[in-house]
Formats: C-alpha cells, sequence, structure tokens
C-alpha cells in the first residue's frame, strides 16, 4: 500500500510539473525557433547579426496596424549632444543626384516630433573598419527599425560584413535629438540579400534596438510606430521621408509620389529622394487611417526611369511580423 501511494504521488508530481511548463511556455515571449542553415535556403530565410538563421512563421494576418505614440514623453531639446559635432560619415545607398527626378519637390520636415515624423528615424553605422555612414529607417513596433539590407550588411569591399554599431535617433531634426538616442541590441536581413553580391529583390532588414537612453522602454512606446500593409497598386498616392545627404545631415526632407511600375518584388516611383534617404518607409493612408508602410525605399533611378524600394510582399510582411515581436532581449 505504501508503496502504491508513493507511486501515485510521483505520478502527481510530473504531472503538475508537466502542467506547470505548459502553462509558463504559453505565457513566453513569441521568438521563432532558430536552427541551422539548412540547403537551397528560401531567400527569404532570415538571418542576424549574432549567426542564428530561422524561417519566419506564417502571419495570419495581411495588415499590422500603425501606432501613433503614448505622448507621455516630454521633448529633450538637444539631448545626447556632445561638446563636439558628431560624425556620420557618408550617407549609404539610396542614389546620388541622378535620383532628383526633374525639380526637386522635396520640402524640409521641421515638425519632427509631430507623428508620423517622429516615428521616422536616423540610423548612425559603424562598420567593422570603423568608417561610418547613416541610413532612414522606420519603426514598425516599440523596439523594432524596418530599414534597407544594405544599412546592415555590406557588400562593399571595405566595409563587408556585418555592421559593427548603430545608434538610433527617432525624430532627429539637424543637431537636435529630441528623443534621445538607442543603441543596436541586434539585427537581422534575408538570405537574399547577405548571399553572393546581395540582391535588390531582398534588399531589406530590421534593427532591434535597446530601450531609448535614460528609459525602460523602446522608442516606439513613446513616439509611436508604423503599420505596414501587403496592398500596392499602379497609380497610388504614397510619400517618402527621410534623411538625404545632399542636405544639411540629419534633417529631414520628402514629398509625395505616385507608384509608377510594380515588379514582383520591387515597386517604383517618382518620388525625389537621395544617398542617405536607403530605409525610409514608403507609406500610404490604408482604411482612412495613417501611416501605413507598403516598401522600403533602397534605390535611385539607375537603369529605370524611377526610383525604387523593397516591395511588401506576404514573405516580406512575415518577416517583418516576426522582427516586430520578437523577443527582447
Amino acid at each position: 500500500m505504501e508503496k502504491k501511494t508513493l507511486n501515485l504521488s510521483k505520478t502527481r508530481l510530473l504531472i503538475a510539473v508537466l502542467l506547470l511548463t505548459a502553462i509558463v511556455l504559453s505565457l513566453a515571449p513569441f521568438q521563432p525557433a532558430l536552427a541551422d542553415a539548412p540547403e537551397g535556403l528560401d531567400p527569404n530565410t532570415i538571418v542576424s547579426n549574432d549567426g542564428q538563421v530561422f524561417m519566419a512563421p506564417a502571419a495570419a494576418e495581411s495588415a499590422a496596424v500603425p501606432f501613433a505614440g503614448r505622448s507621455m514623453l516630454s521633448v529633450q531639446g538637444t539631448m545626447d549632444q556632445s561638446a563636439s559635432p558628431e560624425r556620420f560619415g557618408q550617407p549609404l545607398g539610396g542614389g546620388g543626384a541622378e535620383s532628383v527626378i526633374g525639380p526637386d519637390g522635396r520640402t524640409r520636415i521641421t515638425t519632427t516630433t509631430v507623428y508620423p515624423y517622429r516615428a521616422i528615424v536616423f540610423l548612425k553605422i559603424t562598420w567593422k573598419n570603423n568608417s561610418q555612414g547613416w541610413c532612414t529607417g522606420w519603426l514598425i513596433g516599440e523596439r523594432t527599425v524596418a530599414t534597407a539590407g544594405h544599412c546592415v550588411y555590406s557588400h562593399d569591399t571595405a566595409t563587408a560584413g556585418w555592421f559593427k554599431s548603430i545608434v538610433a535617433y527617432a525624430g532627429k531634426n539637424g543637431t537636435s535629438n529630441p528623443y534621445g538616442s538607442a543603441t543596436s541590441h541586434r539585427a537581422w536581413t534575408v538570405t537574399g540579400w547577405t548571399s553572393g553580391s546581395g540582391s535588390a529583390n531582398y534588399d531589406y532588414a530590421a534593427v532591434q534596438l535597446n530601450n531609448r537612453s535614460g528609459t525602460t522602454h523602446g522608442f516606439g512606446y513613446y513616439v509611436g510606430w508604423f503599420g505596414f500593409v501587403v496592398n500596392q497598386y499602379l497609380n497610388q498616392s504614397e510619400k517618402i521621408y527621410g534623411y538625404p545627404g545632399d542636405k544639411t545631415t540629419g534633417t529631414m526632407w520628402g514629398m509625395g509620389g505616385t507608384v509608377k511600375q510594380l515588379a514582383t518584388r520591387r515597386i517604383y516611383y517618382n518620388n525625389d529622394t537621395y544617398g542617405g534617404q536607403s530605409g525610409s518607409p514608403v507609406y500610404i493612408t490604408y482604411q482612412n487611417q495613417c501611416c501605413y508602410g507598403i516598401a522600403i525605399h533602397a534605390y535611385g533611378v539607375g537603369s529605370s526611369s524611377w526610383n525604387s524600394g523593397t516591395r511588401i510582399v506576404t514573405a516580406v510582411y512575415n518577416n517583418l511580423v516576426t522582427w516586430k515581436y520578437y523577443t527582447y532581449p
């Protein structure tokens, strides 16, 4: 009788442990299972700067909604400025003078503390050889910034490979950093960009940031973030704002435009852009709500008549969802 009672107690204890484990796992933050890199990778397979490789699960929806922020943060003026001028190197990608199509239609945004401009991010990038440059990004979650693949992983000989460090400034306005700064925690892009010399069809990425300086939250908690959607069509009105290299460093410029051409994984538009605006959101008002990204700006005119970016198709959307909700830290 004592032996049967003892066995019954062990069984009950094992069941209790299993139930507790199941409850803990169900409450754990979302994080995809990691795996070794298989042969013949899908070009949308996620890779990160800490050496992980994994596939994003299918997303249940095709539109992630925007958030305008909690408006709980007092603007800090020139917070995080050093005594000497900051150095940012050269603007990355996005094309040169030819990317201004005809007369320059861009206007400067000085009200960078207003949504959605405060959710547009200046990314100061340091490469492994200690050279520096900058790109633009856009918040899609509390700590997640969408940007171009070439802003985190370089195919240039001198800077080849992953970045060394990234510092982000939400709503930067010249020398003023109204919301301070945040440093990079990790970054992702896809094998379609890291393989070979990189395909423009897969030139997209995201950076997961640490907490905003001096707080226990990420930028998005305060300033909000963009939504994103699989919804692009010809002659669609859209906007692009970012940090171009032909204007005063750190000033935000952009304009509205129109989708002129669609390719399977690229979208083409007549907005004027310039290097440094790589990673900017190409965004729309969707279902009467602003603002939803439909592409990630990455290239100047080149051999086309228009500037272009990576189109948010279903596979890109799924990866953005994965990055938006990825476990921190």
